[in-house]
């Protein structure tokens, strides 16, 4: 993923939605093609497949988020990279990591606190 050689598959799941029926965002999504919201569904449906090829504009990403109100960010999945990098971008911010499901009901704990 994130290169070059992935444009093949991306423009492949381009055409596979092709017909599928997308609506406007009702929550704030930032992509990481270009670490910016969009909700218009045309742009979101291309975005989708330029994900795959795109390098990720992570600092971007956690930039817009910051400045749309984000205090607490949750990574979902093996790791924690994105959690470490997060505090190298703006040590302000409280990552939490949920790499078990054990984990999920302990991070839902701590947020609602």
């Amino acid at each position: 993923f994130h290169t070059e050689l992935m444009r093949p598959a991306g423009e492949k799941l381009e055409e596979a939605m092709s017909n599928l029926v997308f609506s406007a965002a009702n929550i704030t999504v930032i992509h990481n093609v270009h670490g910016q919201p969009e909700s218009d569904p045309n742009i979101i449906r291309k975005l989708l497949g330029e994900q795959i090829y795109s390098p990720v504009q992570w600092v971007a990403c956690v930039h817009a988020m910051v400045n749309l109100g984000a205090a607490r960010l949750v990574e979902c999945g093996p790791g924690k990279v994105l959690s470490g990098l997060n505090r190298r971008i703006d040590d302000s911010l409280e990552s939490f990591s949920i790499e078990q499901p054990d984990k999920l009901k302990q991070t839902r704990d701590q947020l609602t606190d």
